[in-house]
């Protein structure tokens, strides 16, 4: 997401509340080698859909993710202070 490049991970664990389906890029279930397939088809025949798709998880990188927000979060750790 930090170098715009859209995702495609399988949709367990917490990935999901990373990865906004059709916005920053795609998830699909563990172990659907075709659906993984069909995406990546999808983002290398479509250039324009696939910098989209950056640009959105590029945006929700800085607003969730970045390195300040995280050092903030981690200080307010360790003071013991409600994030």
């Amino acid at each position: 997401m930090r170098n715009r490049t859209p995702i495609i991970a399988s949709d367990i664990g917490g990935i999901s509340e990373i990865v906004d389906h059709n916005k920053s890029g795609y998830l699909f279930e563990a172990g659907n080698y075709e659906k993984l397939s069909y995406y990546m088809k999808k983002l290398y025949r479509n250039i324009e859909l696939s910098k989209n798709l950056g640009e959105e998880g590029f945006k929700k990188f800085e607003k969730e993710f970045s390195e300040k927000l995280y050092y903030q979060k981690l200080l307010n750790i360790y003071l013991n202070k409600e994030c």
